[in-house]
């Protein structure tokens, strides 16, 4: 079970700005995630020339993705690095078919064959503040392979390791090129998954592979920020979904509760600032992971 992050992950965490999980993913939690992003293809079709498609507020979209917001890996890790005072920014499915080598150099550059593209951090693209080029913690993002992209040219995830505690703004001087023995390109096997930091470089490399590479990118932030790929959720998702998704989409824990309180006319008061915290569920299912947690703990003691 998972509980969060070793403290030695945690070190590393806050190095590197990353961290892998293998197996993540079952082989029927892929092929029901596979099948969802199948639909959604089927549905909306790839841009002209490359084939790609990005599909933003995903968990909306078919009870497959919804069930990934609170996966038992990963949303324990979410909670020990942000709190529990947390929701979902963004959902989002990216699909990239394998590219022609001649279509790959036109898009690319013939010069730039193999390797990554467009560097770039996802803070300052959504608002979040900064300070001389540096990005706070608010955010965590999970990346989940469905496809294998253990192979070079795969459309894999590159990141810099350390370059969150770096200025992000070198990336746009003109002569900005990143050593290639600075970059770490994330090629992983199907089922695995990446948890990054928002202020990370990262990019992806081109796909060449003649396989077609599917991703699910999840943005997990505070409550009082507001979500980049949604106002708010459908009524006729919200009443499907457990107090734990509920809050992870934005919306109080209690359906019949008004979101400003329990006095909204008098001493009006949101509920994402712990206005009552029996409507953050994340927070009493964290502290009893917490519990559960220390028990093993001591079990494991006693058993030495």
């Amino acid at each position: 079970m998972r509980y969060g992050l070793t403290d030695e992950e945690r070190t590393y965490f806050d190095e590197k700005g990353f961290l892998i999980f293998n197996n993540v993913l079952s082989p029927a939690e892929i092929a029901a995630l596979t099948a969802a992003v199948d639909r959604e293809y089927e549905r909306y079709g790839g841009e002209p020339g490359s084939g790609r498609l990005e599909v933003r507020n995903c968990a909306s979209k078919d009870p497959a993705f919804l069930k990934l917001i609170e996966h038992p890996v990963t949303l324990p890790v979410v909670a020990d690095l942000l709190g529990p005072n947390i929701k979902i920014r963004s959902t989002h499915l990216d699909v990239r078919p394998s590219l022609q080598r001649d279509l790959a150099q036109k898009e690319i550059g013939m010069e730039r064959m193999g390797e990554p593209e467009n560097w770039h951090i996802d803070g300052p693209l959504f608002c979040y503040p900064t300070l001389d080029g540096l990005c706070p913690m608010m955010e965590v993002k999970w990346g989940f392979y469905l496809t294998d992209v253990t192979e070079a040219n795969s459309g894999c995830l590159c990141v810099v390791p350390g370059s969150h505690k770096h200025d992000f703004r070198v990336m746009f001087q003109p002569d900005f090129k990143i050593p290639r023995e600075y970059v770490y390109k994330v090629q992983v096997p199907a089922g695995s998954a990446i948890l990054f930091r928002t202020g990370l470089w990262h990019c992806v490399s081109p796909n060449t592979s003649g396989r077609t590479r599917k991703v699910l990118y999840y943005a997990y932030t505070y409550r009082w920020i507001h979500p980049s790929d949604y106002h708010e959720q459908s009524p006729e998702l919200l009443a499907r979904c457990n107090p734990i998704q509920r809050q992870l989409l934005g919306a109080t824990a209690h359906p019949d509760r008004h979101p400003l309180g329990s006095d909204p006319e008098k001493p009006p008061c949101s509920f994402y600032w712990y206005t009552e915290l029996d409507d953050m569920p994340i927070l009493h299912w964290f502290k009893d992971l917490q519990q559960r947690k220390e028990a093993a703990k001591a079990a494991a003691a006693v058993a030495e």
